[in-house]
């Protein structure tokens, strides 16, 4: 009885966690002075799927400027600050 309370109440935790793509540790890691991404992904996104960008400028956390952008679905993915693509949103996004 006490596993099937513990399994459920870990389910429960588990089912509440949003899934984070491009391993954007944002706030996991971020406030132990660390980069919150760990791996860019190459992913092309339209700027009607974009709900915001973050640009978080390289400091003493981070060797490296990251950019985390949200889609409307609330995915989080981190981008490379130097893709052509990236650069192109970055763009299409400041038009609006």
């Amino acid at each position: 009885m006490k596993g099937l309370v513990l399994i459920l109440t870990l389910a429960i935790i588990a089912s509440h966690i949003n899934p984070i793509y491009g391993l954007a540790m944002e706030g996991h890691v971020a406030h132990l002075g660390r980069c919150k991404c760990l791996r860019d992904v190459a992913k092309l996104f339209r700027p009607k799927q974009v709900k915001r960008i973050e640009v978080i400028p390289r400091g003493i956390h981070c060797r490296r400027t990251e950019i985390i952008v949200t889609l409307i679905n609330e995915r989080k993915y981190c981008v490379d600050p130097d893709s052509p693509r990236v650069i192109s949103l970055l763009e299409k996004l400041a038009k609006r």
